[in-house]
């Protein structure tokens, strides 16, 4: 112990001769704020040595708050981000530290953003309703016609941003993300294919079948037409009109028809 003394005398002794001062060694202490009213636990406050160059290590897994995102530092509470939170920070032997750094931290508020799903064509059901908050780059799955929207002569297809678009830009399923604002869907409604009704005469030997000029669409009731052209077959009866492979159905003439295929042919049955 005296050896080790004497050798620090020494040391002195020999930098003071030589004209360099003894080296003194100065800290500085960083304290982090969390800068808002919320419970929000902050790094704990670290000691710097301002010879060195040092580099902070922090923990910024406690640096959550509801609703807000956490961006970095500050060295004022209303100031801009001065340090980021992937930055590194120093302290050079160079800059002039004071005993005491304050960085409060800078908070970002996360807007939630919803996708609305609109339509003012269809005659029922319901637009499907999205109930979830999204946030900037949240993937959103477009909802299909899942509450039976329904209009007469059209199908549901897809949807669209723009109302006056003529193509759907999008379809259940698809994935869209999520930017800085509200989504606002339009319905896109195709035109329905329209059923292909047809009277045949069959084994008729003369008369004519009716034509059919209206138009149908699949599911809608359909009053089937009466034998108004004298359509005769020799020794039989006219007994109503039956669906082309279903000859055990006979619908007479005013009898009403669900339409379930888009090719229905109409064939005489005779008694």
């Amino acid at each position: 112990m005296k050896i080790f003394c004497l050798l620090l005398i020494l040391t002195s002794i020999l930098l003071i001769g030589i004209g360099c001062e003894p080296y003194e060694f100065h800290y500085c202490t960083i304290q982090f704020e969390k800068n808002c009213e919320d419970d929000v636990k902050v790094p704990a406050s670290i000691i710097c040595g301002r010879k060195d160059i040092i580099r902070t290590e922090l923990d910024y897994s406690t640096l959550s708050r509801t609703n807000y995102s956490f961006m970095g530092w500050s060295f004022t509470p209303e100031g801009d981000i001065q340090i980021g939170k992937e930055d590194e920070f120093f302290f050079d032997k160079n800059q002039t530290v004071e005993d005491l750094i304050v960085l409060y931290a800078v908070w970002e508020p996360i807007t939630e953003h919803y996708v609305v799903y609109f339509d003012e064509m269809a005659e029922s059901g319901i637009p499907p309703i999205d109930n979830q908050l999204y946030s900037d780059g949240d993937e959103v799955v477009i909802l299909g016609n899942v509450n039976a929207m329904y209009r007469y002569g059209y199908v549901f297809s897809g949807w669209k941003m723009d109302p006056a678009a003529t193509e759907p830009e999008y379809f259940p399923g698809d994935i869209l993300t999520m930017e800085k604002s509200h989504i606002l869907l339009y319905s896109h409604w195709d035109d329905a294919p329209a059923c292909n009704i047809t009277y045949l005469s069959g084994t008729a030997d003369f008369g004519e079948v009716p034509e059919e000029d209206g138009t149908y669409y699949l599911d809608d009731t359909y009053i089937v037409k009466g034998n108004i052209w004298n359509l005769t077959k020799k020794g039989y009866t006219f007994a109503g009109w039956y669906v082309s492979g279903n000859s055990s159905q006979v619908y007479e003439p005013g009898d009403e028809m669900v339409l379930k295929n888009l090719e229905i042919r109409l064939l005489p049955k005779w008694e």
